[in-house]
C-alpha cells in the first residue's frame, strides 16, 4: 500500500474522530494522518508510538526547564510534535485493529503526566523572568496573584482529568450492572463550544509565547478556567446518574482456603 492510500484509509477508519472542524485539536488530528503512515512503514506498534510521544514530550518540558525561556520556541514546538504523534498511536491502532485498554490507559495517563510537566516548567520560568522581561501582566495583577494562580491550575488540571475519568468508569459500570445505556461522557449531555474555544485559546496561547511571556499566564489560567468549569459539571451530572444502587451483583472477595 502505498503513502497516498494509507492516508485515505486512515482517513476512513478515524472519519468520526473530529467533533469540532474549526478546532487546533482538529488540525493536530488531521496532521497525524500524513504523519502515521511513517510509523506503518517502520512497523512500530500503537504502544511504541505511545512512548515515543511520551519521550518527545518530556525532551520538550525538560528543555523549558533547564534552559529557560531563551529556548521556549523549541520546548514548543517539541510539545506541538508530541500531540501529533499522540493521535498518530490512535491511527496506529485502528489501522491494525489492535486497539487494547492498556494502550488508552498509558495514552491518558501519559498525556496527563506531559501537560503537567509543561505547565511546571512554564510556571517556573514565567516566576523566573516576568521582571527582568517587563511584563506588562505585574502593571495589573500582583506577583503573589500570578503565583497562586497558576499553582491551582497547576494542581487542578491532573484532578480534572481524574475526576472524568472516574466518571467514565462508574457510569460505564452502571451500564454493565443495571443495563443502562448512559453516556460515559458530559460531551453528550451539554454544548462544549465554550470548552472549545477555551481549548483553542489555550493553543493560541502556546504557539505565541516565545513572543510574549505574559501569555504563559494566560495559559495556565484558561487551564485553571476550565478545570474550574468541567470539575463541577462532572460532580453534578454524577449526583444525577449515580443514584442508584450500587449493591446489585456486588463482587465480594473470596477468602482463601
Amino acid at each position: 500500500m502505498n503513502y497516498f492510500q494509507l492516508i485515505a484509509k486512515i482517513k476512513n477508519i478515524n472519519n468520526t474522530q473530529i467533533t469540532n472542524p474549526f478546532s487546533f485539536d482538529a488540525l493536530f488530528r488531521i496532521t497525524s494522518y500524513y504523519v502515521t503512515p511513517l510509523f506503518i512503514y517502520l512497523k512500530f506498534t500503537p504502544n511504541v508510538v505511545t512512548y515515543l510521544s511520551l519521550s518527545i514530550g518530556i525532551c520538550g518540558a525538560m528543555i523549558l526547564y533547564i534552559f529557560g525561556y531563551e529556548y521556549v520556541e523549541w520546548s514548543i514546538l517539541l510539545f506541538f510534535m508530541h500531540i501529533i504523534i499522540d493521535y498518530c498511536d490512535g491511527n496506529t491502532a485502528r489501522f491494525y485493529g489492535t486497539s487494547t485498554f492498556f494502550g488508552r490507559f498509558i495514552d491518558g495517563l501519559f498525556n496527563i503526566l506531559i501537560v503537567s510537566l509543561f505547565q511546571i516548567s512554564m510556571f517556573l520560568v514565567l516566576v523566573s523572568n516576568i521582571y527582568i522581561e517587563d511584563s506588562i501582566l505585574t502593571h495589573y495583577i500582583s506577583y503573589n496573584t500570578i503565583i497562586y494562580i497558576s499553582l491551582l491550575s497547576i494542581v487542578l488540571y491532573p484532578a480534572q482529568h481524574f475526576i472524568y475519568d472516574r466518571y467514565s468508569s462508574h457510569i460505564r459500570w452502571i451500564n454493565e450492572e443495571h443495563g443502562t445505556k448512559l453516556f460515559p461522557s458530559i460531551k453528550q449531555l451539554i454544548s462544549f463550544r465554550i470548552i472549545h474555544l477555551l481549548d483553542n485559546i489555550h493553543y493560541l496561547s502556546l504557539l505565541f509565547i516565545m513572543y510574549y511571556i505574559d501569555l504563559i499566564f494566560i495559559n495556565l489560567l484558561v487551564n485553571l478556567i476550565l478545570s474550574t468549569i468541567l470539575i463541577p459539571l462532572h460532580i453534578y451530572y454524577s449526583s444525577i446518574y449515580m443514584q442508584v444502587d450500587a449493591n446489585k451483583n456486588h463482587r465480594v472477595k473470596r477468602s482463601i482456603k
